[in-house]
């Protein structure tokens, strides 16, 4: 019997495929988590609660990398490589070249890809954002550990800092151990017990920005586009579902799971403005 090789652009396109898996339940982890910062209860929330509980897991930063970072960067790496080699027949043609616009998975297939820059461009922004620039860092006060968060004031603030037992500091009266930090007139350090309590003001503090709110509302219909398109390709690409029956029942799922995780999106942005 003759042997069959398999191509291995077939190999890795599977591969491909499967690392988007990541993606997707990151994406609904990350926004069931954010969308939490909305529900505040009489004490803390929900969101303070789930992110003390991550940030105290072993080997966080290991699963962080090798469980979200490198499959991620290997989809969106193979992802650029498809992009650039495929050609979009969703649009009207000269006619040397074929128009296929009237089919809806032609026009899916293009906004798989439009939507892919737009969230490359947002995961970069977003990580630099709150891993890094904005993310609260650990100082030592009173001889316990603190976290620290620089924030914009604004007149719930105090409201919320007593809820959580969060200590506000304002240019006047920044104790030794913050003196490295540099405040505007309208920016101030917030100081909690808690990893959770201190991301809950950065959280709310980002939502409170009109530019954000619009970048943050486009990243989450894209993100949430390409993931479950993106899934629905997925059960398709892997042999879970193969016929039309299954494939068109299947995607009016997909369609419902799409609506869920706009909702959890927008609860993350939107709720934060109404956060007492």
């Amino acid at each position: 019997m003759k042997k069959v090789r398999i191509p291995p652009s077939f190999i890795l396109r599977r591969i491909q495929s499967l690392m988007g898996l990541f993606f997707v339940l990151f994406l609904f982890e990350h926004l069931l988590i954010n969308s939490q910062a909305a529900l505040f209860f009489h004490d803390e929330s929900l969101f303070v609660k789930s992110v003390n509980f991550l940030q105290s897991l072993p080997y966080l930063h290991f699963m962080e990398v090798f469980l979200i970072g490198l499959p991620i960067f290997f989809h969106a790496s193979l992802g650029v490589k498809y992009i650039l080699s495929g050609e979009n027949n969703a649009i009207k043609t000269d006619g040397k070249t074929p128009s296929l616009k009237m089919y809806t998975r032609n026009k899916a297939y293009v906004w798989q890809r439009i939507t892919s820059y737009i969230i490359l461009v947002f995961l970069v922004f977003h990580v630099a954002q709150m891993r890094f620039f904005k993310h609260p860092k650990k100082v030592v006060y009173n001889n316990t550990i603190q976290y620290v968060v620089k924030i914009n004031h604004d007149e719930k603030l105090e409201k919320i800092a007593n809820k959580i037992d969060a200590k506000i500091f304002y240019k006047n009266n920044i104790p030794k151990v913050l003196e490295g930090y540099s405040l505007k007139s309208n920016t101030v350090l917030a100081m909690t017990k808690t990893s959770g309590a201190a991301i809950l003001l950065m959280v709310r503090d980002t939502f409170q920005n009109p530019f954000m709110i619009a970048g943050y509302t486009a990243f989450v219909l894209a993100a949430t586009f390409h993931a479950i398109n993106g899934l629905w390709s997925f059960l398709i690409t892997w042999g879970v579902i193969l016929s039309y029956k299954s494939q068109n029942f299947t995607l009016k799922i997909c369609r419902l799971i799409m609506i869920g995780v706009v909702v959890l999106g927008f609860l993350s942005i939107f709720g934060n403005l109404f956060l007492r």
